[in-house]
């Protein structure tokens, strides 16, 4: 799969712009940050984990094995979508959005935006975890 490769700048709908970007390296701590301070944590499928190390280091294997997408409010991080490769152009697609910012559309906007992405890159499936 190739990477996402266009910005884009959605408004919330409590009215926060929130930009959607391509993973890069310079957000990872505050990547890190919205998964230490997400709530409740362990609450999907056991994720995000529960002890920091582990936690830490899921993060960093998303981020090695998945093509990443991260949503920003005034250059913090705020959400992070994820999909990784499976045989038969098929993806595995989660997603994450910090509790302040949930039930704002964020998360639809995401998904609405890795579907277009799909489409361009010829997959068959892709199915949310």
């Amino acid at each position: 799969m190739r990477f996402f490769s266009s910005p884009q700048t959605i408004k919330s709908e409590k009215g926060h712009l929130i930009n959607i970007i391509p993973y890069e390296e310079k957000y990872f701590t505050s990547l890190l940050h919205m998964y230490d301070t997400y709530s409740p944590l362990g609450s999907v499928q056991g994720l995000p984990p529960l002890d920091k190390n582990k936690r830490h280091q899921w993060v960093q294997d998303m981020i090695s094995r998945g093509t990443n997408l991260l949503a920003l409010y005034k250059d913090n991080v705020i959400g992070q979508a994820s999909l990784f490769s499976m045989p038969v152009n098929w993806a595995e697609y989660f997603i994450f959005i910090h509790q302040d910012f949930q039930r704002q559309g964020i998360g639809t906007a995401i998904t609405l935006y890795v579907i277009d992405w799909a489409k361009q890159e010829s997959l068959s499936t892709i199915w949310l975890t």
